[in-house]
């Protein structure tokens, strides 16, 4: 039986929303809504990652060139959707940086090392 998950995170333009849908433990689908990412830019994350997320069957995927910002939130918005104790969403706040330092970070404050979301390893 599949499950439908949703997520978020903070992207460069605004809020990154993920549909993720899971059966068991393997990721079936990605869906993204990144209306105020660059176009051009940031909508060719949303249109290439997705595949790779669930190739992987991970968020362990290479961001997309010129897009790091674009793609670090998709993937977290992933991370927060599968298992938001762990990855809280970083889009509340409306900082491009997370509330506090608990959560890591992906833009390099030096507060901790983003952890992508490994199944396996549950």
């Amino acid at each position: 039986s599949s499950e439908t998950l949703t997520g978020t995170a903070k992207g460069f333009g605004g809020t990154v929303t993920v549909t993720v849908t899971r059966e068991g433990d393997k990721i079936t689908d990605v869906k993204v809504d990144a209306p105020n990412e660059t176009a051009g830019i940031g909508d060719k994350a949303a249109a290439e990652l997705p595949a790779k997320i669930v190739e992987a069957n991970s968020t362990d995927v290479d961001v997309i060139a010129g897009a790091t910002i674009t793609s670090e939130a998709i993937l977290y918005a992933v991370n927060n959707a599968l298992d938001p104790e762990t990855y809280p969403s970083t889009a509340e706040n409306g900082e491009g940086t997370p509330a506090d330092c608990r959560i890591g970070s992906l833009y390099g404050t030096g507060c901790g090392e983003y952890q992508p979301y490994r199944p396996w390893q549950r």
